[in-house]
């Protein structure tokens, strides 16, 4: 296991819990926002460009001096604890499991690559060869070419030096950091720091439960590729797995972004960062973000209350959040931009049987999340009571 301060210095631990989510707000933060620079050195005009990437690099030579101040305090932290073999050992499983997930990803060519990997190649290649903004012949007429691509424009601008191969390795070793700023989060919301390769084990197993559902209904044997989450057929619930080998462009920064909300929300302090992630998310994952719109109303929630509002209320969070602001705005009428010459309905639209369509979606609810929420719900319940009957 991995020693932590100990307990009975409870000013002590609650200092270094403060730091690791002061240090991981940062960091996720700068992850988050750096692609922008390149979105608006490439696809914005004077003189927004010159206005974007100016604000950006005030938050990033800030958001730099913060993880220097950060670290230099936990590492006094860590060097004045005692390690053991033992605990050295489970980090050191735990960075291979991670490594080791990513890697057969399929992210940077390592890994088998499934179909999806045509567009995403395509575009990354796209960003390599092309000029900025990209652009695209349809029908004999130019269209810019419109689509959240943060992801993709790091590797991209390293590609453009150094060629393809430097890409797909920048853009592996890209995705690896922010996969493990997110087990991070994860490691650290579940408060289960002392067993971090459990941690990371259910980090890259994590999944609904397609497979009771898929043993119950099935009519002949299962081949071993079978993809079983697309059980419900016009839903599905994919596991952490599914979504790094399928869309890391969209999982990475959604895994972020969630950590950071739902910390804000645990460890309530001063969010100066976490304004200007939400607006660098929106050129990362725009449908995933809206997912994260539930803890935001809760965030807001919790930081209204008087008690609260004046983490929400100083010099330096307003001058941030102005950042966002802008930064939110610009993005949003980029994608706004985008035509949607594409076919788009509703789903009751084009399903025959509507009243199928909600069977489905209860069972899908039920097998997914229903029955884990009914065994947590009872669980509080009953520890309520037995609370209650141990002060009787």
């Amino acid at each position: 296991m991995i020693t932590i301060p100990k307990e009975k210095n409870t000013k002590e631990v609650f200092c270094f819990s403060q730091y690791c989510y002061q240090l991981l707000n940062a960091l996720t933060s700068f992850y988050l926002i750096f692609p922008l620079i390149f979105f608006s050195y490439g696809w914005l005009k004077q003189p927004f460009s010159f206005i974007t990437i100016f604000l950006i690099l005030c938050f990033l030579i800030f958001t730099s001096k913060n993880i220097y101040v950060i670290t230099k305090k936990l590492a006094k932290k860590w060097l004045k604890q005692k390690l053991t073999f033992s605990s050295v050992s489970w980090i050191i499983f735990s960075i291979i499991t991670i490594t080791a997930w990513v890697s057969l990803s399929g992210i940077g060519g390592i890994g088998l690559q499934n179909d999806d990997y045509r567009a995403s190649n395509a575009l990354l290649s796209d960003l390599i060869l092309q000029d900025w903004p990209l652009i695209s012949l349809i029908d004999g007429n130019i269209t810019k070419i419109v689509y959240y691509m943060a992801y993709y424009l790091p590797a991209a601008a390293v590609g453009k030096i150094f060629g393809w191969t430097i890409a797909n390795i920048i853009i592996f070793l890209w995705s690896l950091v922010g996969v493990f700023f997110a087990f991070a989060w994860f490691l650290i919301l579940s408060r289960r720091v002392k067993h971090v390769f459990a941690i990371a084990s259910i980090f890259c197993l994590a999944g609904g439960l397609d497979f009771i559902s898929v043993h119950i209904t099935k009519t002949a044997p299962l081949a071993w590729d079978t993809h079983i989450e697309i059980w419900a057929k016009y839903f599905q619930y994919s596991s952490n797995t599914t979504l790094l080998y399928w869309v890391p462009q969209h999982s990475i920064p959604i895994w972020l972004i969630t950590g950071m909300v739902v910390g804000s929300i645990r460890k309530k302090r001063n969010n100066n960062f976490l304004g200007v992630a939400l607006a660098a998310s929106i050129l990362w994952s725009p449908f995933g973000l809206v997912g994260i719109f539930p803890y935001l109303i809760l965030g807001l929630a919790v930081y209204s209350r008087s008690i609260n509002r004046n983490l929400l209320i100083n010099k330096q969070t307003i001058f941030f959040n102005g950042i966002a602001i802008w930064l939110g705005g610009i993005i949003s009428l980029y994608i706004m931009s985008n035509n949607f010459a594409f076919p788009t309905t509703y789903i009751w639209k084009v399903v025959e049987n509507n009243q199928q369509l909600i069977l489905i979606l209860l069972k899908f609810w039920l097998v997914e999340f229903g029955f884990l929420a009914s065994l947590i719900i009872i669980y509080l319940l009953l520890n309520l009571i037995l609370d209650k009957l141990n002060k009787t």
